[in-house]
């Protein structure tokens, strides 16, 4: 099973002062960082789809345990800042088509995984 988190960060944003649409900065790095923990600890394997900005503010500042970074989005451009989704779909899109004969769940990081909760899928 793979799972998969994405977050992009627009080159005119500041993740410590815009908030992504939270209600502020902070809560948003601890949604990511609470969101991320939670599925570590769950599942052990999480892969994080980013680009370098974002990269650079989950894995090198917050220091979250993700077992995999794929830099993909670096040359994505949003065309309007109220499209903050298509990075989402755009992955969404292209692991669809990788993982086809394969699962995975792709995780918002708004979502935050109970143990109770697991997904549990047979085959």
């Amino acid at each position: 099973m793979n799972y998969i988190q994405t977050f992009y960060i627009n080159p005119d944003k500041d993740p410590f002062r815009d908030s992504f649409g939270w209600v502020a900065p902070e809560y948003h790095l601890m949604g990511w960082a609470l969101s991320s923990l939670l599925l570590h600890k769950i599942y052990g394997r999480v892969t994080l789809y980013v680009n370098s900005p974002s990269a650079r503010l989950l894995i090198d500042t917050l220091q979250l345990p993700y077992s995999e970074i794929r830099i993909t989005h670096d040359k994505l451009t949003l065309p309007h800042p109220d499209l903050w989704a298509l990075p989402w779909i755009y992955d969404f899109k292209r692991l669809y088509f990788r993982y086809l004969f394969y699962f995975f769940i792709y995780i918002l990081n708004y979502y935050f995984m109970d143990k109770t909760k697991k997904f549990r899928i047979k085959v």
